[in-house]
């Protein structure tokens, strides 16, 4: 039955990862073994409405699931599924805001140095969102018996299962190493035909030799990524590495781009004269600028890779 597959799923997803096959199996069999009887009872299979007021008795899947879990002191079983999403929520629209803040800052008063400084104070903004969101959910908690706000809820709300997603398609890994050689090739060509980087510009822009400290680094996330779908390829069973390859992928990622942020001036002008010294300097913060929003990104990334290995781990 639909309904009770969906009712079913939706208790599983906030059951603790160690007994949760137990937990549906006894679950499941009570809520068919209701629905038998009611059946006998009445003569006839039971219609949705029907099925729905029966599952409606079980409660919410939220509130039956975290009746399984260790009691939470501040924030009780009712409300603690939304506790981290909500969390996760108010962080991401603080840190946007932090971001937004920090280059109206730097464009403004024309000091792009001003930037990364501000951005990095978003610590201390955490810790009051952290704070306040967790007050706010900690007085809910507290009111919400009354205000019976899991009373008005209905199991034909209930999310559709849906089977897991698959494993990476070989051919899409294939086409991936495909790629990463490309990059890599063309990368390694780059210090002697910089037109592949530059482009017409070659012509009155050159590599500075900071470029020498960024140019052995910059290949590691290919490389990394390469060998890791190779090992994919040749070991299927090792599900482990599909799972971390864009971790790893992330880290080395950040790893070339502080180094890229620590090399100094990528680029120079290939004659010195006021006017292209002035356009190099430009390019060059630009740069600077596009690197400090790339290192944002894949920090985020890197978090969200890091929380999703630590989830799959405790199911």
């Amino acid at each position: 039955m639909e309904l009770v597959d969906r009712y079913v799923a939706a208790v599983r997803r906030h059951l603790p990862a160690n007994n949760q096959d137990d937990i549906v199996n006894e679950l499941t069999d009570d809520i068919l073994s209701q629905i038998n009887d009611k059946e006998g009872e009445i003569g006839r299979p039971l219609d949705i409405r029907e099925q729905e007021a029966l599952l409606k008795r079980y409660g919410h899947p939220y509130v039956l699931a975290m009746r399984y879990r260790p009691q939470q002191y501040l924030i009780g079983p009712a409300l603690f599924p939304f506790y981290f999403p909500a969390m996760k929520i108010a962080m991401a629209m603080a840190f946007a805001v932090q971001l937004i803040a920090a280059f109206s800052i730097g464009f403004s008063q024309q000091a792009p140095e001003r930037i990364l400084p501000h951005i990095m104070r978003f610590p201390g903004v955490a810790l009051q969102v952290a704070f306040w969101v967790t007050v706010s959910f900690a007085v809910a908690d507290y009111f919400q018996t009354k205000l019976n706000i899991f009373d008005k809820w209905s199991p034909r709300t209930l999310p559709k299962v849906t089977r897991p997603a698959s494993s990476p398609k070989r051919v899409s890994l294939v086409i991936e190493v495909v790629a990463n050689i490309l990059f890599i090739a063309w990368w390694v060509a780059i210090p002697a035909y910089p037109f592949l980087m530059l482009g017409p510009a070659a012509s009155f822009l050159t590599l500075s030799p900071s470029w020498a400290r960024l140019f052995y680094v910059a290949m590691l996330p290919a490389i990394g990524s390469t060998i890791l779908i190779v090992g994919a390829l040749a070991r299927p069973g090792w599900m482990w590495m599909a799972r971390l390859r864009p971790l790893v992928v992330g880290v080395l990622g950040l790893v070339v781009v502080s180094v890229a942020l620590n090399a100094g001036d990528l680029v120079a002008p290939a004659q010195q004269t006021p006017e292209l010294a002035r356009l190099v300097q430009g390019i060059n913060q630009v740069t600077t600028l596009v690197l400090v929003v790339i290192a944002l990104i894949t920090m985020a990334q890197v978090l969200v890779e890091v929380y999703r290995l630590v989830r799959a781990e405790s199911r």
